[in-house]
């Protein structure tokens, strides 16, 4: 997931156990990238 600064700390922080539980339930690992140049409600998923 690629997305603003703020979106992945809060995906690191208050939303890490929901995000550890979409992996297990996808089966693969989750990365997060920050972009500062994208807005609060703008992001990428990339799957590989």
């Amino acid at each position: 997931m690629v997305a603003a600064p703020a979106v992945i700390d809060l995906f690191l922080d208050e939303e890490s156990q929901h995000l550890a539980g979409l992996s297990l339930f996808i089966g693969k690992p989750i990365s997060l990238q920050h972009e500062p140049a994208m807005g609060p409600e703008d992001y990428d998923i990339v799957l590989i």
